[in-house]
């Protein structure tokens, strides 16, 4: 009750009866500034210890108010670079707060039944400061190492071991392995020669048809710090007549744009013809998801040009196991042949979000050989050792040749399985890498 009157919710004169399933809400939230943000998981090596919160059961809320304030004041200076709640266990939360990010974990001391008790509400902090351990009520609980495993008292166990353990009693209701074959193989090729715009203008705006409103605004927002302007058009479908207009006013917007982002969509004669204006011009295009799927079904991709439907060899598929994936990837630059990869290098490593059902690109061998050489193809997805796999969740829809996008011969068009929606400044603190490969910077330096 008095959280709620703090938050000015008034709850005096509220009555529920017995059974009735009426009930009050109270809904909390916390802010922090993005540099005050940091990791409940361990990404890197350091000195576990433990914040001790409770005496024989008694919590003493003074002590929490000063720990947590003590707690703060580490995190600002810099010298705690993860923490975490514990939720049941010391042995339990710490073991699994190294998993995601392949860390291991080596107890300092003998590890015991106390090690396994319910200690919920206690914090765990990983930091380089040896200092720290001064203070009463914090103890060493031990180091944190980049080699994945665990070594607990005279046992080791490996952490890809422990991961399978962890998930197994859901493996059977939330499957997260599905193998496609195939046979993959790193790629890398580097090109110092580029296509040049022949058409400078000093800041270049892009076209954004809409159809999926929440990942065109990010797009947007990313272009337009980038330095761009930005035109949209709401592509309305309800009837024919509402559709042509759309169709319409799509080749109207396109003449006066330098870049066309799509992410989903059709094509009709009279965008085929804005479009290879658009070209005609050293324009740039961008597919996302759907809009990757269209571009090959167009030919744009990989053949930079209109082909006709019967000799499409490529295309955007459903994901091995007929599943959604969400998650975040990593993936290698294997080619830097295109102007939206001038801020990259070939061999450059990045994380990528997913959130796809039909993510899986499918390739006929031959054409994709053909990509390979003339270094058309963009990424490709790639596993906590650096290699290219055909393995989920490393590959989540289990794409050939574990390609995440592919270029058009010059590389002005360039199309992507993977998204740019969920991903923005401050999120994923707990995963370590690097996100931004600079693909709306390049492409507006492009034109200048």
């Amino acid at each position: 009750m008095t959280a709620a009157k703090n938050l000015g919710i008034s709850v005096s004169d509220v009555n529920v009866e017995k059974g009735s399933s009426c009930a009050i809400t109270v809904v909390a939230a916390a802010f922090t500034s993005g540099n005050g943000a940091i990791s409940s998981t361990f990404s890197k090596k350091g000195k576990l210890l433990r914040i001790k919160l409770k005496n024989e059961n008694f919590v003493d809320f003074d002590k929490i108010a000063a720990v947590y304030a003590l707690s703060g004041e580490l995190i600002r200076l810099r010298k705690v670079s993860a923490a975490t709640v514990m939720k049941e266990s010391l042995a339990t939360d710490a073991v699994i707060s190294c998993l995601g990010n392949g860390m291991g974990l080596e107890f300092c001391d003998f590890v015991g039944e106390s090690h396994f008790e319910n200690d919920a509400g206690d914090l765990i902090i990983l930091t380089n400061d040896e200092r720290l351990t001064a203070y009463p009520f914090i103890e060493t609980v031990g180091d944190v190492t980049d080699i994945p495993k665990f070594i607990i008292n005279d046992t080791t166990l490996r952490a890809d071991a422990t991961v399978t353990a962890y998930n197994a009693p859901f493996a059977k209701y939330f499957p997260t392995e599905a193998y496609s074959e195939g046979y993959t193989k790193n790629l890398g090729i580097s090109f110092t020669k580029k296509k040049i715009c022949g058409f400078p203008v000093s800041r270049p705006k892009v076209f954004m048809p809409i159809f999926d409103t929440a990942i065109d605004k990010e797009i947007a927002r990313r272009f337009r710090s980038a330095g761009a302007r930005t035109e949209q058009v709401v592509i309305r479908n309800s009837d024919e007549k509402e559709f042509t207009k759309s169709v319409e006013e799509f080749s109207k917007t396109l003449k006066n744009c330098q870049i066309l982002v799509l992410n989903d969509g059709n094509c009709r004669d009279e965008i085929k013809a804005a479009v290879e204006e658009l070209l005609s011009r050293d324009g740039l295009i961008l597919g996302v998801g759907q809009g990757f799927g269209l571009l090959l079904k167009t030919g744009l991709l990989p053949y930079g040009k209109f082909t006709v439907n019967a000799n499409v060899q490529a295309a955007l598929s459903e994901n091995v196991g007929a599943k959604k994936t969400c998650g975040i990837r990593r993936v290698r630059i294997s080619s830097n042949l295109s102007p939206w990869f001038n801020g990259v290098k070939t061999g450059d490593v990045f994380k990528v979000q997913t959130s796809e059902k039909d993510g899986r690109f499918v390739i006929n061998k031959a054409l994709s050989d053909a990509l390979i050489v003339k270094g058309q193809v963009a990424a490709q997805y790639i596993d906590l050792n650096d290699n290219a796999t055909m393995e989920t969740p490393y590959n989540p829809g289990g794409s050939a040749e574990a390609i995440e996008g592919i270029f058009s011969p010059d590389g002005r068009i360039y199309g992507r399985a993977t998204r740019f929606s969920r991903v923005s400044d401050h999120l994923y603190e707990n995963v370590p890498g690097e996100w931004d490969a600079k693909i709306f910077e390049s492409g507006v330096k492009y034109f200048k």
